[in-house]
């Protein structure tokens, strides 16, 4: 469903953050349908996206991944969507925000997460290059802590 202006305003007058669900390639090829969902994704994801993003309205990642191949597992192929991010052209800061403190706003965590701050869960990841230069980086995550315990290191 397509959403409207009016809808993207009352959101933005309420405090209520979008959680929009990008409709990937990947995805199109997983279920047999390659090309099937570039419309769909510019209808449902770009363009809301781009208006929510120019009225200020909060967003929040939301991927809705709901199946997993050996090939492409459920984390990669939700955070490969944030190419659908960039192709909407929000900045990497704002990709970021969506990302962790947005959020966490969301969950009502943001006492505990989404922020490096002293007192807050150490769940962190590194990635090679500075993603406010290289978004994309954030697809190749290096090292990976949570609630201070070391996960992944390379």
């Amino acid at each position: 469903m397509k959403i409207s202006d009016e809808a993207l305003n009352i959101a933005k007058q309420k405090g209520i953050p979008i959680v929009p669900i990008p409709f990937t390639e990947t995805d199109a090829v997983l279920r047999n349908q390659p090309g099937g969902h570039k419309q769909d994704n510019d209808e449902l994801f770009i363009d809301p996206v781009k208006r929510a993003q120019k009225l200020g309205v909060g967003m929040v990642w939301g991927p809705d991944v709901i199946f997993s191949t050996k090939e492409y597992p459920r984390g990669r192929l939700s955070i490969d969507t944030v190419d659908n991010w960039v192709e909407a052209g929000i900045p990497a800061r704002t990709i970021l925000q969506v990302l962790t403190t947005n959020a966490a706003k969301l969950l009502g965590v943001d006492k505990q997460r989404g922020a490096l701050k002293p007192g807050m869960k150490a769940d962190i990841i590194a990635v090679a290059d500075n993603p406010l230069e290289k978004i994309t980086t954030i697809k190749n995550v290096t090292f990976v802590m949570k609630d201070g315990k070391v996960f992944k290191q390379n």
